[in-house]
């Protein structure tokens, strides 16, 4: 698990009940290191790309929570690059998911938010990094997973 970076925009329609909102974010996950298996080599991994989200319902349980239900897409580039056998160039490979969000909101003072959520989905398109050691024998570094999940927090102003 890595922190990233995300900046987001929201429209849509401030409410309980049939509330829609759009929103749409770039995220940035730095290049860091991890281990090669059975090797005292590292790779480093980073990504950048985009999400969209859809919440059509919100639900405020009390005057300044709001909780909401939400459909999305990611879509980006996962790069990749070792030092093992022998410098190996950046290398990218598309990565998308499909997920289901649920987002809490907490309206703190007029016009500010602070925001939590979490998000489970399903990848667009499987891939793996590996590297060929001598002999010809190949090691995953990494494969995208079946599964995605994320948790992110942050916060938010409202614009007229």
């Amino acid at each position: 698990m890595r922190p990233g970076v995300s900046a987001f925009f929201e429209f849509g329609r401030a409410g309980r009940g049939f509330a829609p909102t759009l929103g749409a974010a770039f995220v940035w996950v730095p290049a860091s290191d991890t281990s090669i298996e059975g090797t005292n080599n590292v790779a480093r991994f980073g990504y950048f790309g985009g999400r969209g989200t859809l919440c059509p319902v919100s639900w405020s349980p009390a005057e300044r929570l709001e909780l909401a239900p939400c459909v999305g897409a990611d879509f980006g580039r996962l790069s990749a690059s070792t030092d093992y056998p022998e410098p190996d160039g950046e290398r990218a490979v598309f990565w998308g998911k499909g997920f289901l969000q649920a987002r809490i909101r907490w309206n703190f003072w007029d016009g500010f938010f602070g925001e939590t959520f979490g998000s489970g989905g399903v990848p667009f398109y499987y891939d793996r990094f590996a590297v060929t050691r001598s002999g010809n024998q190949e090691t995953q570094v990494f494969a995208v997973p079946d599964v995605a999940a994320d948790l992110g927090i942050g916060v938010g102003a409202y614009f007229p």
